[in-house]
């Protein structure tokens, strides 16, 4: 490419832009070196990436000029089979440019997210930047007797879980009641409890579980453990309890319209005053029990709801003209009910 040509280039890329699903290349104005250059410069592979290149290194009189120059405006080829992203360009080619300087130079965009690898970037035969995409860890174990849970230091990894594709597992690794503080909202596909000492996971931000396809798991394999924060549902939810084992939601619990299902032979104790947004808790093995309203519908399909003392009102409100069962220590079927008006379907199992 002579000079000229290089110089045209640059004119069209300031004015030019093509995009390609998440992907966007134009010309840059101005005079002046471009850099060679990504940023993040180590990015993951959720990140968008954003980039320049200097190309030939001109500086064109205007966008038009560039285009000639380089046989059209520039697009981007992103390959994710050989790992390459190509800057190249397309026509038409205008036949003559106006008489106009507005300097360009350089080309400069973004793409991704790109899958995990190593890549390179590159454009026709102008030098290109080979870079790497991370993927980053999707399971995070804690590693400190108690502390905030944005403190990258409390986790192994180092990092800390916040995505829908990640999962936090609070293991036997600690020696006394250990209290994690969230105090900023966090998102996870599943958490997993498999310790003898309890976990306290507490704080005012709100913990949401969301997975892209599936169900989310809240899993306790052994011990007793709370979630004093707000939790969230926002798809199907699994929540299995090992024989032994017990898990309690102290705060209210958002089933958002989605179902809860409980299974294993352990204890799911909803305790607080509102298990709120609609929804269906669905017992298919072990013990629902504590002293909370469930706004919803709850159904036993082979599990046992144990609402407690009588001083311990777990009680349940049916929607319109469906069945209602409010439990005050005892089982009452009515058509009425003193406090809520939610509803439990008795399909196996027992109540208690």
């Amino acid at each position: 490419m002579n000079v000229r040509s290089a110089r045209l280039f640059a004119a069209i890329m300031a004015s030019s832009t093509l995009v390609i699903s998440a992907h966007a290349v134009e010309f840059l104005p101005g005079v002046g070196p471009v850099p060679l250059q990504i940023n993040p410069s180590a990015p993951s592979n959720s990140d968008i990436i954003s980039f320049s290149h200097p190309l030939d290194g001109f500086t064109y009189g205007n966008a038009c000029e560039a285009t000639i120059a380089f046989g059209g405006t520039p697009f981007l080829d992103v390959d994710q089979e050989e790992n390459s992203v190509r800057i190249m360009f397309a026509g038409p080619v205008p036949p003559a440019c106006p008489a106009v300087f507005d300097p360009v130079h350089g080309v400069g965009g973004q793409f991704g997210p790109l899958s995990g690898g190593e890549w390179t970037l590159s454009a026709e035969q102008f030098e290109p930047l080979n870079f790497s995409v991370v993927t980053p860890p999707t399971d995070f174990l804690w590693d400190n007797p108690s502390g905030g849970f944005w403190d990258a230091d409390n986790w192994n990894p180092e990092g800390f879980p916040n995505g829908n594709n990640q999962t936090a597992n609070f293991l036997d690794v600690i020696t006394s009641p250990s209290t994690v503080v969230i105090d900023l909202d966090v998102t996870l596909k599943g958490i997993s409890f498999d310790s003898t000492v309890p976990y306290n996971i507490s704080g005012l931000g709100t913990l949401t579980f969301e997975i892209e396809e599936g169900h989310s798991k809240v899993t306790g394999v052994s011990g007793d453990h709370q979630f004093q924060a707000v939790v969230s549902l926002h798809n199907e939810t699994l929540a299995f309890v090992e024989s032994g084992a017990r898990l309690t939601f102290n705060n209210t619990l958002f089933l958002n319209g989605n179902t809860l299902t409980k299974t294993g032979s352990g204890v799911l104790a909803v305790r607080n005053e509102v298990v709120a947004g609609g929804g269906t808790i669905n017992v298919q093995q072990g013990t629902l029990s504590g002293a909370g309203t469930i706004e919803g519908d709850v159904q036993n399909g082979g599990g046992t709801i144990s609402p407690g003392s009588r001083s311990s009102v777990l009680s349940v409100v049916p929607e319109p003209n469906s069945l209602l069962i409010c439990l005050f220590g005892i089982v009452i079927l009515a058509g009425y009910c003193p406090r809520r008006r939610n509803r439990r379907t008795i399909q196996g199992g027992s109540l208690s």
